[in-house]
């Protein structure tokens, strides 16, 4: 984290990316929905959108991993301290995207409005039955949940191959992986299995469209896939630290 506070070009340049997504997103739903929307539902509509999730929001975690040293090899950084840098670059990304579209919100928004936390239009979203805040924090969590797992599946790739940056391979992996699996293997429903899956807030299609009979599945089981994945990557960096310490 102290690598990302000296890189402060890096934190200017995602907060400007996050701004520009965030302009995408309000004049689209102003394009389509006719509304002037709220900056939850602007936020929402980023941190739902497939595209923005695997491509722009893949890039900026990539650059600000990259500000925080991760891409170094951390051979003398125990899998605690790892995971804990995963976890402040995580939040440090987060609270980068939340300002940004709060500020983007405030200067182009009437003020009665942007906190507003009812849904402006009807969709997909609004169509939970929950309201606008809470679906926020919801996709914050689940967000921030996915950038600790990436980030730290990064730092554990540097530590087995011992290459610098060879980690940040595994995120475009992931990305690829999200994209294509269903298309590949022509799977028609959803399996419950794939990252994406487990980041968006609303349902995830497969090769067919949503119907009644196949719906997201409940939030608390995307909360145990990302503890179970990131359990997962701590076991390994603990086995790979104790047997180097072994053989040293």
């Amino acid at each position: 984290m102290k690598e990302l506070l000296k890189n402060i070009w890096i934190l200017v340049c995602v907060f400007l990316f996050f701004m520009g997504i965030s302009a995408e997103s309000m004049h689209y739903l102003q394009a389509t929905r006719g509304i002037m929307p709220t900056a939850f539902e602007t936020f929402l509509l980023t941190s739902n959108e497939t595209h923005f999730i695997l491509f722009p929001l893949m890039y900026i975690l990539l650059l600000i991993s990259m500000g925080g040293g991760i891409g170094e090899i951390q051979d003398k950084l125990t899998p605690y301290k790892l995971l804990k840098n995963a976890i402040l670059i995580s939040i440090a990304y987060v609270v980068l995207f939340i300002f940004a579209n709060t500020f983007y919100a405030l200067l182009t928004t009437d003020i009665k409005y942007v906190f507003s936390n009812t849904w402006s239009y009807s969709s997909e979203l609004s169509s939970i039955g929950l309201s606008p805040l809470l679906i926020c924090i919801i996709s914050i969590l689940l967000i921030l949940m996915r950038n600790i797992f990436c980030v730290y599946t990064v730092s554990l790739i540097n530590t087995l191959t011992r290459k610098r940056h060879w980690g940040f391979w595994i995120l475009f992996l992931i990305t690829y992986i999200d994209f294509s699996f269903y298309r590949m293997l022509h799977i028609r429903y959803p399996l419950g299995i794939l990252p994406i899956e487990h980041t968006r807030i609303t349902y995830t299609e497969a090769l067919l469209p949503s119907t009644y009979e196949y719906s997201r599945f409940p939030y608390f089981i995307s909360f145990i896939y990302w503890i179970l994945l990131i359990g997962i990557v701590l076991i390994i960096f603990i086995l790979i630290s104790n047997r180097r310490r072994k053989h040293s």
